[in-house]
């Protein structure tokens, strides 16, 4: 990951994440085994690269974007890494996501992406897409991902 990101246009992140409440740092998301063993991507570890070249990470992971919030600042944790480490726009979800619901939209977005659309038109194409289906259209299943930073993005 640490070799391949700083060189990606768009950057999609499908895997489990842990959120640690009392160290947002330490938070990580599981990325594939390594010699057999787990390897994990901590928010601390994000800080150190260089994603400027990034336009978009989307954070494909159960409440990816929570964090804490200390003395009036951002959050604390995925999100502050990402956007520190210098990527213009950060896609992560608010709580435990539907893997359905989550393809759905996300085929939306990146097929909208694809057209030229802005992302933040192409978020609001992928929610109603979601929206559409009766058996998602609770708010659960269209809603838990929050598109942060540069929402006029084009790709």
């Amino acid at each position: 990951f640490g070799a391949s990101a700083p060189r990606a246009r768009l950057l999609h992140v499908a895997a489990h994440a842990t959120v640690d409440a009392l160290d947002p740092l330490h938070s990580r998301v599981l990325l594939a085994d390594e010699n057999g063993r787990p390897n994990y991507l901590e928010a601390r570890d994000v800080l150190g690269m260089d994603l400027g070249q990034v336009a978009m990470i989307a954070l494909s992971a159960c409440e990816s974007g929570l964090g804490r919030v200390e003395d009036g600042d951002e959050v604390l944790g995925f999100t502050r890494s990402f956007l520190s480490a210098g990527t213009s726009t950060l896609l992560a979800s608010l709580w435990r996501v539907s893997d359905v619901a989550t393809e759905k939209l996300m085929t939306t977005l990146y097929g909208d992406l694809a057209k030229g659309v802005a992302v933040q038109d192409a978020m609001r194409d992928a929610q109603r897409a979601v929206m559409a289906d009766p058996e998602t259209a609770h708010p659960f299943f269209w809603a838990p991902f929050n598109l942060i930073g540069n929402w006029r993005l084009t790709v």
